[in-house]
């Protein structure tokens, strides 16, 4: 395997000019900075690049941890994360925690240990203790995306304002004229509970009193099973809703397939919304009616955000709120 003490001679310079040609120095003369390409070129040289993190004390990598990969908002939210770190050059790590305060400790420390530049959290439980306990013994920089450490602990991060986009997707259902509007949610995130919130002060403006047999909450792993026992008696029952609200497109999915199972047509029996704008929140029959989130440009922002950390230069902002929009689709419809 070649060395740099190899393209040096082959090239005729020194060993340190070979090394400031592959790092880029504008500082070496054009017919020098091209020999010593052609000669690395010719040699098949690599750059060894344990050395050079050891030499400049990074490694170009960040550590990327979402809750949960099969959600297809994270997905996207990954793959725009990732796809803008190799732009700037740099890594990305990818652990995902399962929603488990225990395993995001777990792989906290384990990208530690693998000494990446800085970490990017994209959503997550609302318990941010594992955070805090991570950022009170490392330096290492870290931003949160669509999660928010609150008055617990000033971090930098990229939100959205989800009290203002509950709100307006319930205005929206109540300018149809629907008036029972469950809500659905399993409320392990932050942004669900805001939503929620968001619902709640829509219909107290209306003058509606918040039922609380029409707010469904279900964990994480029952919407994934399919186990959704509370909403099926709600919408079987007598007195059922006219509108059903999710806390996000994936839980709306599974709406529409429980719709399907109890024979209810979306909109004509049951109106159908979500939050997040996936995908395939377009592709569905019907095209599903929801909150667009700016997913890849929080994503984006984040890893701009903790670049800037890394390289010790000022980022513009390191509290950034997007605001969602809606997309009203053939989901919903007047009663």
């Amino acid at each position: 395997m070649a060395t740099i003490w190899d393209v040096a001679r082959l090239a005729q310079v020194s060993k340190s000019t070979v090394s400031r040609v592959l790092n880029g120095d504008p500082r070496v003369a054009p017919d020098t900075a091209k020999r010593v390409m052609e000669a690395a070129r010719v040699l098949r040289y690599r750059p060894n690049h344990l050395a050079r993190s050891l030499v400049k004390r990074q490694t170009d990598t960040i550590g990327l941890v979402i809750p949960d990969q099969r959600n297809p908002f994270y997905a996207q939210a990954s793959w725009a994360a990732e796809k803008e770190a190799y732009r700037l050059g740099y890594s990305v790590i990818v652990g995902n925690t399962d929603n488990d305060p225990a395993k995001e400790a777990s792989y906290l420390q384990l990208l530690d240990a693998r000494q990446v530049d800085g970490m990017l959290l994209i959503g997550g439980v609302r318990d941010v203790s594992t955070v805090v306990e991570y950022v009170a013994t490392s330096s290492t920089p870290v931003v949160l995306v669509d999660r928010d450490a609150g008055n617990v602990l000033s971090l930098p991060s990229v939100t959205l304002d989800n009290i203002a986009g509950g709100r307006e997707m319930t205005e929206f259902l109540l300018s149809l004229g629907h008036r029972r509007i469950a809500f659905v949610t399993s409320e392990y995130t932050t942004p669900e509970r805001d939503r929620r919130i968001g619902y709640e002060r829509a219909l107290e403006a209306a003058g509606i009193p918040v039922d609380p047999a029409l707010i469904v909450r279900m964990t994480e792993d029952d919407w994934k099973e399919g186990r959704l026992e509370p909403l099926a008696a709600l919408l079987a029952g007598p007195d059922r809703p006219t509108a059903v609200f999710a806390s996000n497109d994936f839980k709306a999915l599974a709406v529409y397939r429980l719709a399907h199972r109890l024979g209810l047509t979306i909109p004509d029996d049951l109106s159908v919304v979500g939050y997040d704008d996936i995908e395939v929140a377009d592709l569905l029959y019907p095209p599903l009616t929801t909150m667009a989130q700016p997913i890849e440009e929080m994503a984006r922002t984040g890893v701009r955000i903790l670049i800037h950390l890394i390289e010790g230069t000022e980022p513009e902002e390191t509290k950034v709120r997007f605001r969602a929009s809606l997309r009203a689709r053939g989901s919903a419809a007047a009663v």
